[in-house]
């Protein structure tokens, strides 16, 4: 699965993508906070991440689903191209009955043809164990973006 999302300004690099800072910021949907206990943000690193629920209406999915409210996000960069694309693998091990496996997530920053100031980011996600948790997925990463946008507006004033 492959979606472009966005008019970024042409400084995005993969730092914004992959900070401490940045990182606890964005990662995530909304309604959920994120600490970074783990990054090294390098190709052949790691990453661990607590995301937890603190929307009502997140803390109220989560148990109608009979998902934990908190959870831990375990994964490695599988490629890190300074300063514009990096890929990691993450481990998905928090699905009720499925067992364990990884799912990548490339993210590749790319001008725009038109524009000196313009970027897109370029998101490939591998699929989950099925439509229903990809599509959840996919709808994860565009909410992550838009509060990636969020972050580098206020970030950089």
């Amino acid at each position: 699965y492959e979606i472009t999302y966005g008019d970024w300004s042409s400084d995005v690099c993969s730092s914004d993508l992959s900070t401490a800072d940045s990182v606890a910021a964005w990662w995530g949907p909304h309604g959920y906070s994120t600490t970074v206990q783990v990054l090294e943000a390098r190709t052949g690193g790691r990453f661990q991440y607590v995301m937890t629920a603190v929307a009502p209406e997140q803390i109220r999915f989560a148990d109608r689903h009979g998902l934990s409210r908190s959870t831990t996000v375990i994964g490695r960069f599988v490629d890190v191209v300074a300063p514009a694309s990096l890929t990691i693998a993450q481990l998905v091990d928090f699905v009720p009955g499925a067992c364990a496996y990884e799912v990548s997530a490339s993210l590749e920053v790319m001008p725009v043809r038109a524009s000196q100031s313009k970027s897109r980011i370029r998101l490939k996600i591998g699929r989950m164990h099925d439509d229903q948790w990809t599509e959840r997925s996919l709808d994860g990463w565009r909410a992550q973006l838009r509060r990636l946008a969020v972050h580098l507006r206020d970030s950089r004033g």
